[in-house]
């Protein structure tokens, strides 16, 4: 079993599932408030209140699941695709890197990157189409400190984009198939997906208006 955990501004929201094999058993579903002033903008500001808050939700509404899966999204998050020379892997980091400096609004040297080879185009030159983010590296601390505090193990991080993708597209055959526009508000921000026939094309985290 696994919990999965939404931190939002507003919020605190959470589902646990019974994964076997390729069948997902939905066990429980909650949300609660989330204490003023813990979260801002998708990072956590006050551990102690969100750890208390957390703990408290997870008791009431009987979770169980002790390994838990996380997202995390922000304006600050770099996610998108790219298309580069076939290459070894510690060059593609390095190439990615570079090129993400100039989308980046925070020092490259305090964000994680993570990649996926999504294909490779044969040819005279070979090609790889890539999925890669670029997250700052606080989020994910914050995150595994908060797992930590209450005996809990963090066994995944994903961007909420993906999470979005993975739930609202590519459980049905038929959105595969069509070019879906996703709109997720929130407090502090909004998400929107684009996702076209079953293949990821665009994210971004849209400033709440105040």
């Amino acid at each position: 079993m696994y919990t999965g955990i939404d931190l939002g501004s507003r919020f605190i929201r959470a589902v646990e599932l019974d994964a076997r094999g390729e069948k997902v058993n939905l066990l429980r579903a909650g949300f609660s408030p989330t204490p003023e002033g813990a979260m801002e903008e998708g990072r956590i500001r006050d551990l102690d209140k969100m750890a208390a808050a957390l703990d408290k939700f997870l008791s009431r509404e009987h979770f169980l699941a002790e390994r838990v899966v996380m997202s995390l999204f922000n304006p600050l998050v770099l996610l998108r695709k790219a298309r580069v020379p076939l290459m070894p892997e510690g060059q593609i980091r390095r190439n990615l890197l570079w090129e993400a400096k100039s989308l980046l609004s925070f020092p490259v040297e305090e964000g994680t990157l993570e990649y996926q080879v999504l294909s490779t185009i044969d040819g005279q030159q070979p090609q790889m189409e890539l999925l890669f983010t670029i997250v700052p590296s606080a989020m994910i601390e914050e995150r595994a400190l908060l797992a930590e505090r209450l005996g809990l193990e963090l066994v995944a991080l994903d961007v909420e984009p993906i999470v979005l993708q993975r739930a609202l597209v590519d459980f049905s055959p038929q959105r595969q198939q069509e070019i879906i526009g996703v709109l997720h508000t929130g407090g502090s921000y909004s998400t929107m997906l684009i996702v076209e026939r079953g293949e990821f094309a665009l994210a971004r985290a849209l400033p709440a208006s105040k």
